[in-house]
């Protein structure tokens, strides 16, 4: 019997394997870098153990239904601009083309064709908008139009047309609400309708038409606001909420749920999409925090 991916206009169908969210990497504690990768399969809520990539936090993931690449953060040494690529279908990993700027807390997201890395720092009172533009097919990567706000912290999610950039702080560590919304085929940045609250190290998903930008950091307390964006009318709606506050957690999905895990509490919120329903499902194998995912049948595309 074979199992199938779930299919959209730019996947595939696949005999091998389930499809599935890969979470990787973050922090177990005061600056230190972790390696480990966690797979949710989304048929069960099921979450197994897969091959390790490096040890790293604060990075940042985009991809299509055939790979996943995971880049930037920092590791023991600081910041980094090391890439790997991730093959769904056979779990191998290996490193690809570097960044353009080593950063960590920077956001990613992406289209079938390629993926945009952008914003982050690299501590201290320091906040980039520089963005480097990944090419899948070909593993090149260069310089992308800047964003209209230097921030790091921030987070993102996009369609086949556009992704959303959203919050984060500037480099005074101001939080802002501040979005960014990137044309991946007009390489065209222009402002969007901010979220409903200026929350540091939030997390996103989303599916073709909205996407969901939830958890962070908002003033002095962890937040379980979820903000439903719409991309063809750039306008936010708040939403059902996480089931448990907090920040510096990671999101992804296909096309029917989105999955939130991770953070200041290993616990895991699985949002369908088509009733706002919010549920506790499977948490990761480890606690951690700063950590990023991708989708095997990513839901915006």
């Amino acid at each position: 019997m074979y199992i199938f991916l779930f299919n959209n206009s730019n996947s595939q169908q696949n005999p091998t394997y389930l499809s599935y969210a890969l979470f990787h990497g973050g922090s177990v504690g005061a600056g230190s870098a972790n390696n480990t990768t966690d797979k949710y399969i989304y048929s069960n809520d099921t979450v197994i153990s897969k091959a390790t990539m490096w040890n790293v936090y604060g990075l940042a993931a985009a991809g299509n239904s055939v790979v996943g690449i995971f880049g930037g953060g920092a590791t023991g040494g600081g910041p980094t601009t090391h890439c790997s690529k991730y093959i769904y279908s056979n779990d191998v990993n290996a490193d690809c083309t570097s960044l353009g700027l080593a950063r960590l807390y920077l956001a990613a997201a992406g289209n079938a064709a390629v993926g945009i890395f952008s914003g982050g720092t690299i501590l201290g009172n320091t906040a980039y908008n520089y963005t480097d533009r990944y090419e899948y097919s070909t593993d090149i990567n260069v310089i992308g139009i800047g964003f209209g706000l230097a921030r790091h912290g921030l987070t993102a999610a996009g369609n086949s047309v556009i992704g959303i950039f959203k919050s984060g702080a500037v480099a005074t560590g101001a939080l802002t609400n501040y979005t960014d919304r990137y044309n991946y085929s007009a390489n065209v940045v222009a402002p969007g309708a901010g979220l409903g609250l200026a929350i540091y190290a939030p997390a996103a998903t989303g599916n073709a038409v909205f996407g969901l930008f939830g958890g962070g950091f908002y003033i002095d307390t962890y937040s379980a606001y979820i903000a439903k964006y719409n991309y063809s009318a750039d306008t936010n709606i708040q939403t059902t909420s996480l089931g448990m506050a907090r920040q510096s957690l990671a999101a992804t999905g296909n096309a029917a749920v989105g999955i939130f895990s991770g953070g200041s509490y290993n616990y895991t919120d699985k949002y369908t999409y088509s009733t706002d329903a919010v549920i506790n499902s499977t948490a990761l194998l480890r606690v951690r925090s700063y950590l990023t995912a991708a989708s095997s049948s990513p839901g915006g595309f």
